[in-house]
């Protein structure tokens, strides 16, 4: 019975000797178990920063300023009058739509940069005038009427532009632009002009192709629709200055025409910033 009693706290001891054993194992498996990282989505994070590419399409409207100039001359051999100088004008509009591409630079809340962008364009406008002379013939005055016209379209444009402006949130940036300006207009002009009877004395008529440079200002929005791709809507303000349209000198008769065209500008647009 002796041997019996030992021989069963010998087992005993046993069996609790693994259990206590293997629970240790298993709490060493619970500890040393390998963490895993679980994946953490990025919020993509806005830069202005880089180059883009674009496109646009915008409403211009405007002022065409017309001077005709006659000088004094003497002509037929009989007929003579002091000239005259007078000035015309009319409202021009019409539709445009081009590309543009240029590079920003930002620094904290402020975004740097330069811009440059052609334009095809579809503005006109005709501008008319009449101006009344008195010719001398030997003793006698009479009437001598003048009528001038002139068609003006512009066929394209473009602007070479600094931008400067900030970013009130991560997406918007507002700036302010201006710089050079540059464009081609087509001029097709006529003059009459009659005195004594219903026949012509004056009656000529051109056509002349300019490329004008002039400068812009104006300002404008962009947002940010996601890192590469924004929306922008732009005024500009151009002036492309004063060029000679026509000119005659014929029988001691010089006339010249010319125009100083100005025009504003709303276009809406899509960059690709890369």
């Amino acid at each position: 019975m002796l041997y019996l009693n030992a021989l069963r706290k010998v087992a005993l001891g046993s069996v609790c000797g693994i259990a206590l054993t293997g629970a240790a194992h298993s709490a060493d498996a619970v500890v040393d178990a390998p963490v895993v990282d679980m994946p953490v989505a990025e919020v993509p994070v806005i830069s202005w920063t880089g180059g883009y590419i674009g496109l646009n399409a915008g409403y211009s409207w405007g002022d065409l300023d017309q001077t005709a100039t006659i000088a004094p001359a003497t002509f037929l051999g009989i007929a003579t009058f002091d000239g005259f100088s007078g000035s015309y004008g009319s409202d021009l509009d019409g539709f445009s739509g081009g590309a543009q591409a240029g590079y920003n630079w930002q620094a904290g809340g402020f975004v740097f940069g330069l811009e440059a962008d052609i334009q095809a364009a579809n503005i006109d406008t005709t501008v008319s005038g009449t101006e009344e002379l008195e010719v001398t013939v030997g003793p006698l005055t009479f009437p001598f009427e003048t009528a001038v016209s002139t068609t003006t379209e512009l066929e394209w444009f473009g602007t070479a532009r600094l931008r400067a402006g900030f970013v009130p949130t991560e997406r918007l940036l507002v700036y302010g632009t201006g710089g050079f300006a540059y464009g081609r207009t087509k001029s097709t002009s006529t003059i009459l002009g009659s005195y004594l009877t219903p026949g012509d004395i004056l009656d000529d008529s051109s056509s002349s192709s300019k490329t004008r440079t002039g400068w812009t200002a104006g300002a404008g929005a962009e947002y940010a629709i996601d890192a590469n791709w924004s929306l922008k809507g732009e005024y500009l303000y151009t002036d492309l200055g004063d060029a000679d349209v026509f000119n005659y000198n014929e029988d001691g008769i010089i006339v010249g025409l010319s125009n100083d065209i100005n025009f504003h500008t709303v276009r809406i647009g899509v960059n690709y910033r890369f």
